[in-house]
């Protein structure tokens, strides 16, 4: 049996990851205002990987908590996108 190229493979994953974490990107820009992200209580790679992206794309100006509800139970994070140029245009 031969064995793929890892090398290879990780270079795949990498590309995939890069587009996925872009397309996030894009889905937050085109909505201004409060972003709620929930995870799952269980799904500790969806956690690590959502923090990531939320924490890059904030400039690490989000917020976290715990819920334990029947309505949600697991982790939230929190963050606003807001129209930078707008906001600066309206100040001066």
């Amino acid at each position: 049996m031969i064995l793929p190229n890892i090398t290879m493979m990780t270079q795949v994953l990498l590309g995939y990851l890069i587009k996925i974490i872009s397309i996030a990107f894009r889905i937050f820009d085109t909505h201004m205002g409060g972003w709620e992200v929930k995870q799952e209580k269980e799904n500790f790679v969806a956690q690590k990987f959502w923090e990531s992206v939320v924490k890059q794309y904030s400039n690490g100006r989000y917020n976290k908590q715990e819920l334990c509800q029947p309505k949600w139970d697991g982790p939230i994070l929190y963050f606003n996108k807001i129209n930078f140029a707008c906001y600066f245009r309206a100040i001066i």
